[in-house]
């Protein structure tokens, strides 16, 4: 199945509410296993022309210096004459246009991911709960959890 058919990646790029599905997880595995790879390629032309098969669709003169990150690479579409510096994180959970003649400084951060606005709430068993090490903290009103015998 190609990705854009999966029923949770359709979810993902509108900003629903979305569970994971196999495909998704399988994609994005896979990109960040190739990216550990790729990153440590010192030849820029072939670290770069490896970056960009994971990328949907990337213009002429495209430079990016290790590292870089992105979930899934699909959803990136770059323009003509690109340049980013050290450690550039994509989060392409929506969809990612840059256009012609952009150039990134370090440690660039674009995030698409939406989140509830509204306080999280999640429904666990108690035999379900994380077990948290001691000195963990989480800022306020992180989150609301109900328990359910």
């Amino acid at each position: 199945m190609e990705i854009e058919q999966d029923p949770a990646y359709q979810q993902m790029i509108n900003g629903e509410l979305y569970l994971e599905s196999k495909p998704l997880v399988n994609l994005r595995n896979d990109v960040r296993t190739k990216l550990m790879e790729y990153n440590l390629i010192a030849d820029n032309d072939q670290r770069n022309t490896k970056i960009k098969s994971l990328m949907k669709s990337v213009g002429n003169r495209f430079f990016v210096e290790p590292t870089i990150y992105f979930s899934y690479g699909v959803n990136i579409t770059i323009g003509d004459h690109f340049y980013a510096n050290h450690d550039v994180m994509l989060c392409d959970e929506g969809k990612i246009t840059i256009g012609n003649d952009v150039k990134f400084g370090p440690k660039v951060g674009l995030y698409t991911p939406k989140h509830p606005m509204d306080q999280l709430f999640v429904v666990l068993k108690p035999k379900e709960l994380p077990q948290l090490q001691s000195e963990t903290m989480f800022g306020s009103e992180a989150a609301q959890v109900f328990f359910q015998e």
